[in-house]
């Protein structure tokens, strides 16, 4: 019964995965030269004969897998033989003209350094070589000879769906960096699959007598396995031999360009207490906004940094804003003086399901604002909250560093109390300050994608910018001491070096996601 079924069970398995790389060659139509695998392509895309090997090789190559697949069925030897020979010319046609050396050129400039490049290259040379051997052995007349040539040539074609089944595998045991995996995977989609065909060519007896010719082979695709599995990359370093650009913060075109940050001065003049005591307590209060009312029902999130701006105070009447989790909010109310406090309660206004109403103090003196929020909609997940907040100062600084007791830290999205699997920051964040160098593919492709991020979202901290996203916000109000929230629109205000970086970290943790979540590249 296995027997019966397992052919067919076979071709399904076959047909799904041809299925998957037909979807990989659909992103590119129509042919687009900014999307999936080519934006962490940039540098070569450009490239004239980059461009046509590439589309040529993802078009054409497509047609193999259909057509290899019908060269080992015996029933269309038999029934349609003219099926067999035509199937057969687009194969060898496509493996030796088309796809062959197109990919020979992109293996070239394949990622990974010269441990991918040279797999990918050997195997491009190789697949040729099979499929020409398997012409000219039918066309002398040898179909024994031509069988296990095909064999071979087949068994590398089938490594543009193993190398990805392997990554995929891979990936989800052992959670690997990414350039790391493609580098393994450079070899084990291919070598392995020669390795098999290897075998059953063996097991058959009209090659019995001939396995000397074979002897040298095993071992040394075996090796070849052992070696790109051990291989293990160097560390991207800013030597002398690469392009990157440290800028000088002092020589920056930021004020030329009228970027300038919003900055609030906290300090005052006696003549400008003296004249108005309130002008004191302008300026940004930062701080935890910690839930005390919620609904455990419901997903919500316990703690986020709050800023409460008190832009303008005019007789008993208090102007401002509250800059907390994506939401920039404006309000106004009361203040009155109380011994050597002050006593506000304001309002926002209530066009937003967030609103709700501020009371508290503000003690000049220690430069502290203590109070809690209501909501106007009690339905909320949180409907209360409470903040102690210290009166602090803001001002671009492009210099300002991660601190080191972020690496490790969980990158996640959860609350405390409704928990979600997360993923865990690495020391890469540490590496490189993305406001003052300029990036090269090199520092990131190795990278995990929650490093990515946090390195890319370090460039908006620095600017003040309020993060709707969660994850950034459990690591940016957790544990960056100098981030401020004071902005939900920074983009305006980036220097073109970040702006350079921005677009670099973009395309390698898009590259990333789909790496770690999908069977595409």
């Amino acid at each position: 019964m296995m027997r019966r079924i397992a052919p067919y069970l076979l071709l399904l398995i076959y047909a799904w995965f041809c299925y998957l790389m037909a979807g990989i060659t659909w992103q590119y139509v129509p042919l687009d030269l900014d999307v999936a695998f080519l934006r962490i392509k940039q540098s070569y895309i450009s490239l004239p004969h980059y461009q046509w090997a590439f589309f040529l090789h993802v078009y054409s190559a497509m047609l193999v897998l259909p057509a290899g697949f019908t060269q080992f069925s015996t029933w269309i030897r038999k029934q349609h033989p003219w099926l067999h020979r035509g199937s057969g010319w687009i194969y060898a046609s496509v493996s030796v003209l088309l796809a062959g050396p197109s990919g020979l050129i992109i293996g070239w400039y394949a990622n990974g350094g010269w441990s991918s490049q040279l797999a990918f290259c050997l195997l491009a040379i190789l697949w040729m070589t099979f499929s020409w051997m398997a012409i000219w052995r039918i066309r002398q007349g040898d179909v024994e000879a031509h069988k296990r040539w095909m064999y071979r040539s087949f068994a590398l074609a089938l490594s543009a769906i193993t190398l990805r089944a392997w990554k995929f595998l891979i990936v989800a045991f052992f959670e690997p960096r990414p350039m790391d995996v493609y580098r393994i995977v450079a070899w084990l989609g291919w070598v392995l699959n020669l390795l098999i065909a290897e075998w059953l060519i063996l097991r058959t007896k009209q090659l019995k007598k001939k396995t000397s010719i074979m002897k040298w082979y095993l071992p040394f695709c075996l090796l070849l396995v052992l070696w790109a599995c051990n291989e293990s990359p160097s560390e991207p370093t800013n030597d002398n031999n690469q392009v990157v650009e440290e800028i000088n913060v002092e020589q920056t075109d930021i004020e030329e360009k009228e970027v300038v940050e919003t900055s609030v001065d906290t300090t005052t003049t006696e003549q400008e207490v003296e004249g108005n005591p309130t002008e004191q307590l302008l300026g940004y209060y930062v701080g935890e906004f910690e839930a005390i009312q919620y609904d455990t029902r419901q997903s919500y999130v316990y703690y986020n940094k709050i800023n409460i701006s008190i832009d303008s105070i005019a007789g008993d009447s208090l102007y401002g804003h509250s800059v907390v989790a994506g939401n920039d909010r404006p309000f106004q109310g009361s203040i009155r003086k109380s011994s050597k406090i002050y006593i506000v309660e304001v309002r926002e206004p209530g066009d937003d399901r967030y609103d709700g109403i501020f009371n508290f103090t503000i003690a000049p003196e220690q430069s502290r604002m203590k109070g809690t929020w209501d909501a106007y909609n009690p339905k909320l997940a949180v409907s209360k909250r409470a903040y102690d907040l210290n009166k602090r100062r803001f001002a671009y600084n492009p210099n300002l560093a991660l601190p080191e007791d972020v690496q490790w830290a969980e990158l996640s999205a959860h609350t405390e109390e409704v928990p979600e699997e997360g993923e865990f920051i690495t020391e890469d964040v540490l590496k490189f300050n993305p406001s003052t160098t300029l990036l090269l593919k090199e520092d990131v492709e190795n990278m995990y994608r929650g490093d990515l991020e946090i390195i890319r979202n370090s460039i908006y901290a620095r600017h003040g910018y309020s993060f709707k996203n969660r994850k950034m916000r459990f690591i940016f109000d957790k544990y960056i001491d100098w981030y401020i929230p004071v902005s939900t629109d920074i983009r305006h205000l980036l220097t073109e070096v970040e702006k350079k970086n921005i677009d670099l970290l973009k395309r390698y943790e898009r590259h990333a996601e789909r790496y770690y979540d999908t069977f595409g590249r």
